[in-house]
């Protein structure tokens, strides 16, 4: 009987180690779950960061790209403007303003003097005709009845009684296209 106690007494230690060992497993694998958890928020927020950070990007690229196409969106041009030899610095600052001045006169208050300077025409860039057309074509595509621009900004309308839709992207496009 003895040694049956002693037995008995032997496994409850070992089950009392089991016990113990099982809850430090339980713990460790508790943590190990918890900093996995954090590791992939973690990821998964460095990710949109990355995605985010890639779309900034690539606008940026088409806003230099624009800027390559076209240069000079606006320009003063003067025209018929007396010759004179060796014209210094100060002379043509002194002159350019003189016109300046008539131009304003002439076509911004609307005066009858007679204006020599003109404004020249301005360019869109690349980008934006590229878009209009991926516009256009998009709306005949689907069905909408109207696209057009207003204060350099690209419309959709699908009938006369609908909101407009400005198009900013194509990514905006996209997410117009029905899904099939």
């Amino acid at each position: 009987m003895m040694r049956l106690a002693s037995e008995v007494s032997g496994l409850k230690s070992q089950n009392n180690k089991l016990r113990k060992s099982f809850i430090e497993l339980e713990r460790s694998v508790s943590f190990t779950n918890t900093q996995y958890e954090e590791k992939k928020k973690k990821i998964t927020y460095l990710e949109n960061q990355q995605i985010q950070l890639t779309e900034y990007t690539n606008s940026l690229e088409i806003k230099i790209k624009d800027l390559h196409f076209c240069p000079r969106n606006s320009c003063l041009e003067i025209r018929n403007t007396p010759d004179k030899h060796m014209e210094s610095y100060d002379d043509s600052m002194i002159f350019l303003f003189y016109e300046a001045s008539l131009f304003y006169e002439a076509h911004l208050l609307k005066h009858s003097r007679r204006p020599t300077a003109d404004l020249c025409y301005r360019i869109p860039p690349y980008t934006y005709k590229k878009l209009f057309y991926m516009s256009r074509e998009f709306a005949k595509a689907n069905n909408y009845d109207f696209c057009w621009v207003m204060n350099g900004n690209i419309f959709l309308r699908r009938t006369a009684a609908a909101s407009q839709i400005l198009v900013k992207s194509e990514k905006t496009l996209k997410d117009l296209k029905p899904q099939d």
